[in-house]
């Protein structure tokens, strides 16, 4: 049995997958950080923003130690024990203890890299930079195989932690969230652009709200739709934007999604935006920023248009897009975006994994 183990929520869609596929992985649970480690961390993380004590504190040594501390429990919550551990972090070991011996395997949607001007605040460990990036290159080092959910992730592990190649795959990802099929759209009509995602100045949703004033102004069937908390950016209302400025429920969310003619990603900083495969299940094209590892999945030249954040109107683009050809959406690949095909990458490589050590059966 192969133990999967996750940080967030955001990995139950591939250790799902992986168990449909293969009765070896078990999800077993979450690693959780307990409240007197939140509070120890914080204490140790004091700064002047409470913002940003929040944000350090997830790299402090106190939520290490929890996150190691709830691995085990986890595992001791079995009734036996397994051969290997599937982990979806890279911010602690997941094996300590009783269970140090036990082989790992990570999984990541992209390290820290104190090199790169891009990375967010909230992916900046602050004082914690060189524990963490150290700690980081443990994990990596001690892992048997590290899966990537993007190949921009993978150059990173690989050139950030001098990572031998062969021990990184590039998976992919899919769509968090599978809700209502989709839904004909007539040609003529409202034309609906969308932007979904919190911290929208990350998210680039001021070029968003730009380009979708500028496009209303030449075209009033163009209306464009902002959704997401803007923890701390304010746009200033314009004719043909909307601004939802907080989280909806997924359901309402999703039910926009698929009455949207475009979905725009507009990110300046974006490792695995899950809302992509989230749009392509719906038949909604999408245009998306050349950051990280979101020109991957916009592989589709007749339907996706990958644009610079910095050097490139992001309504030039929208116009040309909507000039082209407004009935793109049959060449959307959306069966090559799910957690199916990512499960698929992963059970390969731990084949391949097996052949070379010679251990036919075992991990």
């Amino acid at each position: 049995m192969i133990a999967c183990i996750g940080k967030n929520n955001r990995c139950k869609p591939l250790f799902q997958a992986l168990s449909e596929l293969d009765e070896r992985f078990r999800f077993i649970g979450l690693a959780n950080v307990d409240q007197s480690a939140k509070v120890l961390g914080a204490l140790m993380s004091a700064s002047p923003s409470k913002e940003r004590t929040r944000q350090l504190l997830e790299f402090s040594p106190p939520v290490t130690a929890s996150l190691e501390r709830s691995c085990v429990v986890l595992l001791d919550s079995l009734n036996e024990r397994p051969e290997a551990i599937l982990y979806w972090g890279a911010t602690n070991l997941p094996v300590s203890g009783k269970y140090a011996d036990l082989p790992y395997y990570i999984v990541t949607d992209g390290p820290y890299d104190p090199d790169d001007p891009i990375y967010p605040d909230i992916w900046q460990p602050g004082k914690w930079a060189k524990r963490y990036l150290d700690l980081q290159r443990r994990v990596f080092e001690g892992a048997r195989h590290i899966f990537t959910l993007s190949e921009w992730a993978r150059q990173k592990v690989i050139k950030v932690h001098s990572i031998d190649a062969g021990k990184v795959t590039r998976i992919g990802w899919g769509p968090l969230y599978c809700i209502g099929p989709p839904l004909d759209r007539p040609v003529k009509g409202k034309k609906i652009v969308l932007s979904v995602g919190n911290h929208w100045h990350i998210k680039g949703m001021d070029l968003v709200a730009e380009a979708g004033a500028l496009l209303h102004q030449e075209d009033k069937d163009v209306e464009t739709i902002i959704i997401g908390d803007p923890h701390g950016m304010a746009i200033q209302p314009q004719r043909g934007v909307t601004l939802i400025p907080h989280s909806l429920p997924v359901s309402a969310v999703h039910a926009i999604m698929r009455q949207a003619s475009v979905l725009v990603v507009a990110s300046r900083f974006d490792a695995s935006p899950h809302v992509i495969p989230e749009a392509y299940q719906y038949g909604v094209p999408v245009v998306g920023s050349n950051v990280c590892g979101i020109p991957e999945v916009l592989q589709c030249e007749s339907a996706f248009r990958v644009f610079g954040s910095r050097d490139l109107d992001l309504s030039q683009v929208l116009y040309s897009y909507f000039a082209d050809d407004f009935q793109v959406r049959a060449t959307i690949p959306t069966e090559s975006f799910d957690w199916i095909e990512s499960a698929r990458n992963v059970i390969a490589a731990f084949s391949n994994i097996t052949m070379t050590l010679g251990k036919e059966g075992s991990v």
